[in-house]
């Protein structure tokens, strides 16, 4: 279940057009339709074979991984000119700077938590 289109998308289950798992918004993604097409056309064919179809559906929803959360800031990005319409993921560098930040702000919160417990009085 991961095959390309003509963009190099793989197929995966929608984070931006979910209803019930995503399933039918990725189809529409990866195909460039209408997702609430996919999802008609899903309705159309559970009415001769619901079974059938909703176990289609559901074997989707367990073989299709959920989209990145960078993809979804990359497809609002396109623009159908190019076929470089995204941006890299961060570097690793970047990640870690991100971290170390995070980490110095929450120490530095732990801190000022610690020095207001630890005062005399505190507490009773």
């Amino acid at each position: 279940m991961t095959g390309s289109n003509r963009r190099g998308l793989r197929l995966y289950r929608s984070r931006d057009d979910s209803v019930i798992f995503g399933v039918c918004g990725g189809l529409g993604e990866f195909f460039d339709l209408n997702p609430w097409g996919v999802r008609l056309v899903w309705v159309l064919m559970s009415i001769p074979a619901l079974p059938a179809v909703l176990a289609a559906y559901v074997v989707l929803a367990v073989l299709m991984k959920p989209a990145p959360a960078h993809r979804a800031a990359w497809a609002a990005k396109d623009t159908g000119q190019d076929d470089n319409w995204f941006e890299a993921p961060p570097t690793h560098g970047e990640v870690l700077r991100r971290l170390t930040e995070r980490a110095t702000a929450l120490d530095g919160r732990i801190r000022r938590m610690e020095s207001i417990v630890t005062r005399p009085g505190f507490g009773q």
